[in-house]
């Protein structure tokens, strides 16, 4: 009898392990996006933690690294009030669970650091409800940016700023696909790194309310 097949290797981010099918079918959308976006928003972070600090020849340390080992080495650490080893992070939301989304991903990221996350209202410059994969896309890199012009700097300074966006597009059989962009932004290179979610069909009742004018979520709620 042939051994049993070993078990595939764990995905490369620590936030990609979370399991989606934990959330029931039934679930709703906004539900569904929020795990998606602490999942993708850790993808996107590993994205920027390579290309952030590329450049270097092969096996060196990355800039990004060195920055964080000399954090490390000073002690840092805690929130307000403290050390230098804080990372800020901007988010460029007042949505509570896009927030919680950021502080869950950059925790996994950078376990070593105490993670400050910071509300920042911030336009996207889109329609509240986009319809379009590039408008979603272009919502998240607009919210990332405006919330590092408009925070007043008051809790410290920052590092990161994060844009989250949810959208629709029309899938290939008629249907509404709900899907979300998310933008991770390095302050001091504007740098950015994009992921996206997969997309998944929404039930044709609240296709049928989005399509008459109906943002998403009070559509799902209705």
């Amino acid at each position: 009898m042939c051994p049993p097949p070993p078990p595939p290797p764990p995905p490369p981010f620590p936030l990609l392990r979370l399991r989606l099918a934990s959330a029931s079918a039934s679930a709703s959308a906004p539900a569904l996006l929020r795990y998606g976006a602490a999942v993708l928003l850790g993808a996107a972070l590993g994205g920027a933690a390579r290309w952030f600090g590329s450049g270097g020849a092969a096996g060196a340390a990355s800039p990004a690294k060195r920055e964080l080992a000399a954090a490390e080495g000073k002690g840092g650490g805690q929130v307000e009030g403290g050390a230098s080893g804080a990372i800020r992070v901007l988010v460029g939301s007042t949505n509570p669970c896009k927030v919680k989304a950021c502080q869950l991903a950059f925790e996994a990221v950078f376990p070593k650091h105490e993670v400050v996350c910071i509300s920042v209202k911030a336009k996207s410059g889109v329609d509240d409800q986009p319809m379009t994969d590039a408008d979603t896309r272009l919502g998240a890199q607009n919210r990332s940016q405006n919330a590092m012009h408009n925070y007043d700097g008051q809790r410290g300074e920052a590092t990161y700023s994060v844009g989250l966006e949810g959208g629709l597009n029309e899938g290939n059989l008629g249907t509404l696909e709900c899907h979300a962009w998310m933008c991770v932004r390095k302050l001091d290179t504007d740098q950015e790194s994009l992921a996206r979610t997969a997309s998944f069909t929404i039930p044709d009742e609240v296709a049928r309310l989005v399509r008459e004018g109906m943002e998403l979520g009070d559509a799902d709620d209705a």
